[in-house]
């Protein structure tokens, strides 16, 4: 990150690109936004995915 002034206060950002046919999945409490395709010859898909872990689901997964 380079420290100059207009940028010194503000969190990390970064960008990523996925290559045709990609999927890219991370978790949904990561601040993000989609940008512009302005080369897309296709469609993109966007897949909202929330899970509510309960004590249960938890020890579930544990074993």
């Amino acid at each position: 990150m380079n420290p100059a002034a207009e940028n010194y206060f503000q969190p990390a950002q970064g960008q990523l690109t996925p290559k045709a046919g990609n999927m890219i999945i991370f978790p949904s409490f990561l601040r993000h936004r989609p940008g512009p395709s302005p080369d897309a010859t296709q469609i993109r898909i966007s897949l909202c995915l929330d899970s509510y872990w309960t004590p249960t689901v938890a020890q579930v997964a544990e074993t």
